[in-house]
C-alpha cells in the first residue's frame, strides 16, 4: 500500500494548537451533507488558522486535522458565523 505524507509549513519555534474531528455519515442525508461540507468548506483561509488536512476515511467518513496560531484564534472560529453555519446546516439533518 502507497502512503504519503503531508508536510504544513509552520513558523520557526512553533507554538499551535492542533484540533482534529471526525464527521460519520449514520443516513443517507448525513452522507450528503458530508460531502457537501468537504467539497464546499474552506476553513484554511479563516484567520489565525495555519493549515487545513483532510483525510477521507470511506465513503462515510472524513477527518480533519487543523493548525491554529494560537487557542484564541481556534475559539474565534468556533465562534464565527462560518462555523454556526455549517453546524446549523447539520443539526437540521439530524
Amino acid at each position: 500500500m502507497y502512503q504519503t505524507s503531508y508536510q504544513i509549513d509552520l513558523p520557526q519555534d512553533p507554538a499551535v494548537v492542533v484540533s482534529y474531528n471526525g464527521i460519520k455519515a449514520l443516513n443517507i442525508k448525513g452522507f450528503f451533507w458530508l460531502w457537501q461540507q468537504i467539497f464546499t468548506t474552506n476553513i484554511g483561509r479563516v484567520p489565525g488558522c495555519i493549515d487545513t488536512k483532510l483525510g477521507i476515511c470511506s465513503h462515510r467518513e472524513a477527518v480533519i486535522v487543523s493548525y491554529w496560531q494560537d487557542e484564541a484564534s481556534l475559539m474565534q472560529f468556533f465562534r464565527s458565523p462560518l462555523h454556526r453555519q455549517m453546524m446549523k446546516s447539520m443539526v437540521k439533518i439530524l
